[in-house]
């Protein structure tokens, strides 16, 4: 064997056994540690499936606390994309805000619509549904159609949920909440802060011609201090609508959008609004 020979065959040696040793170290971590890795005997496919069944069943019977016996204590629900700026939700708030979102249909209906209609990553605690959002609201508001994808993380065990990220429509959900008004803001985040985000520069521009009307009865100067402090005044009036029977009815449509969505998007609430 010449020297050439030699060289070669101790550096493919070297590549072979360098690759044995440190591929193991290198790989990409997945979240798991070798002793908590969920392709273990305790992943029961059929038990999940029950589970998966379970939801969308939840989902269509609009009652709340069905879905939340589906859920692990430290449940997570997320709405993406992030750019929707909508918080993460615990067990306590994922509740209220389904107690919400299931007060305003009177059918629903979480279908999937992919074949294989549900995807189950084999070895895993992990199940992903492209479905599509079925609902007719109350009060004659008509049929309300998005589209979502669910990404759902169970328990080791596979007998709880415990986060569900939820990838939605938004342009659809933006639609829609110009289309159906007051019944929808308030109570679906996803709707209140596009509806916030979309309608703010035309209510700000309309609290710009109030001010130049009254200009001439109150001056220029209070009539701009009047725009500049219009969110107050906003709210101020909101406060005495409520107060108020009469004009409870009289001026609380024309608000009831715009300050249902400003009190979600300042105080990230989840409570729907029930006036």
């Amino acid at each position: 064997m010449n020297v050439t020979s030699l060289v070669l065959a101790l550096f493919t040696r070297g590549i072979i056994f360098d690759r044995h040793l440190k591929l193991p170290n290198t790989a990409v971590d997945d979240g798991y540690s070798s002793s908590s890795r969920p392709d273990t005997p305790q992943v029961n496919y059929d038990v999940i499936m029950n589970v998966i069944e379970a939801l969308l069943k939840a989902y269509a019977s609009l009652d709340y606390i069905q879905l939340v016996a589906l859920l692990a204590p430290t449940f997570r629900h997320e709405v993406l994309p992030q750019s929707l700026g909508i918080p993460s939700r615990n067990l306590a708030a994922f509740a209220e805000h389904a107690a919400g979102i299931f007060g305003i249909f009177d059918k629903f209906s979480m279908e999937p619509t992919r074949d294989p209609l549900i995807s189950y990553c084999h070895g895993t605690p992990v199940v992903i549904i492209h479905a599509k959002m079925d609902g007719v609201l109350k009060d004659n508001k008509g049929p309300w159609v998005n589209e979502c994808v669910l990404i759902i993380m169970l328990t080791a065990d596979g007998t709880r949920i415990e986060e569900i990220r939820e990838f939605v429509d938004s342009a659809k959900a933006l639609v829609m909440a110009r289309k159906h008004g007051r019944d929808v803001v308030g109570t679906n985040e996803h709707l209140d802060t596009l509806v916030y985000r979309g309608n703010m520069t035309a209510v700000s521009f309309g609290w710009l011609l109030l001010g130049i009307m009254a200009s001439g009865i109150i001056g220029a100067r209070a009539a701009l201090l009047a725009f500049w402090l219009h969110p107050i005044l906003g709210i101020l009036l909101e406060s005495a609508v409520k107060s108020t029977p009469f004009c409870r009815y009289v001026v609380g449509g024309v608000l009831a959008s715009k300050t249902a969505a400003k009190n979600v998007w300042l105080n990230g609430s989840n409570q729907p609004d029930g006036n």
